[in-house]
């Protein structure tokens, strides 16, 4: 028997119209994952941009110099940036998807504790973690985003990237609305986000 309004797809037996259906299924991609995902990459992304916001409040706040805080920026780029092929090449030969929560749970708890640790070395270390969580997260988040999407690929991706966008620009106005009022303690409250 031939299915002649499948896509084109010749299908024999009772079950042509199930076939059919599960590749539109796959074709179409799950909606509510993509979302999840976009979500996820928002928090992650989030953690990394309230780094760079948290910068003016560590100097005036803690005393921290431009040079101190100068090298926090350069610990959240190594960690978020360099690492991610190696997170990502550790995914590729144990499917390690494990990856996302944890990274979203290291990438938060590094801008957490940053407002609790007065010492500098301690911060430091502070956000060299939370950054290697948010490149832990990445590599993952986009295998998993690419898989979700189905046949989708570039539109769902592009869901998945505008999460990571949206982080990154909600990170300075959530960091202003918790350090003022809260101090450098409110740190905690960024933290909460992801999980």
């Amino acid at each position: 028997m031939r299915c002649t309004g499948c896509d084109g797809w010749a299908v024999s037996g009772g079950a042509e119209h199930d076939v059919v259906d599960k590749l539109r299924a796959e074709k179409s991609g799950s909606r509510g994952a993509i979302l999840s995902l976009a979500f996820a990459h928002c928090c992650s992304d989030l953690a990394q941009s309230s780094v760079a916001a948290l910068l003016p409040f560590l100097v005036v706040l803690r005393g921290y110099s431009l040079s101190a805080v100068g090298a926090f920026v350069l610990a959240a780029s190594i960690g978020g940036s360099v690492l991610q092929p190696v997170f990502g090449a550790h995914g590729d030969r144990t499917g390690a998807r494990w990856l996302m929560p944890v990274g979203l749970i290291v990438g938060g708890s590094g801008v957490g504790l940053l407002g609790f640790i007065d010492s500098y070395p301690l911060a430091l270390v502070a956000v060299a973690c939370g950054s290697m969580g948010v490149a832990a997260f990445h590599p993952e988040g986009a295998r998993w985003a690419r898989s979700a999407a189905g046949g989708n690929v570039a539109s769902g991706m592009g869901v998945f990237s505008v999460g990571g966008s949206v982080g990154f620009a909600l990170g300075p106005p959530l960091v202003a609305a918790v350090v003022v009022p809260f101090g450098l303690r409110g740190t905690l409250l960024l933290e909460l986000i992801p999980l």
